[in-house]
């Protein structure tokens, strides 16, 4: 899918618009001038497409007026979940964040359950608070851990695959991060 952003005509250069046929009559709501028309442009540079108005966009939900007149899908935002998992807890961590969502990529192969992962070591000391799963207060740890990377569709996904992950993982603090993906 591709991004779309919203911008105004001086961001651009004009030789990269192709006008579109139809103008998206908005209410501007914000002076007594009545309706303003916009007449909006697309361009598409690099898979990219940008909706290009004349002026500001006078109303909150005007943006999703001029997405849907010009006949253009939004591409759900695109995450990659990265955790840290000790050897024996893989696969049900694994299983947890796939019942989620988590690694399905869109698409006619319609693969799931995708992951990168590789094993390497990590390190912790407990502190005098903690409740380690393994280890000892005090005690620096060294465990074998798989890291793995998988895609998140949409943010409702990462965020359930997060909480799969968190209620699964024996850590009483499981190391993750999420990134945002960018199309390109």
């Amino acid at each position: 899918m591709p991004i779309l952003s919203i911008m105004s005509l001086h961001d651009l250069q004009p030789s990269n618009l192709v006008p579109r046929a139809r103008a998206v009559r908005l209410g501007s709501g914000r002076d007594a001038t009545g309706d303003l028309t916009l007449t909006p442009h697309a361009v598409c540079r690099d898979g990219s497409f940008f909706i290009l108005a004349p002026t500001f966009i006078p109303q909150p939900n005007a943006a999703q007026l001029l997405i849907r007149e010009a006949g253009i899908e939004m591409a759900a935002p695109k995450f990659m979940l990265v955790f840290r998992v000790p050897l024996p807890d893989l696969d049900a961590v694994k299983a947890a964040v796939f019942a989620a969502g988590a690694g399905r990529y869109p698409g006619p192969g319609s693969y799931t359950e995708c992951a990168w992962q590789t094993i390497g070591t990590a390190q912790f000391r407990p502190g005098s608070a903690a409740n380690p799963h393994i280890g000892a207060v005090g005690v620096l740890e060294k465990v074998d851990e798989a890291r793995v990377e998988t895609l998140c569709v949409g943010e409702d996904v990462v965020r359930r695959a997060v909480q799969a992950l968190k209620s699964v993982h024996p850590y009483e603090e499981p190391g993750y991060e999420v990134f945002s993906i960018m199309n390109f």
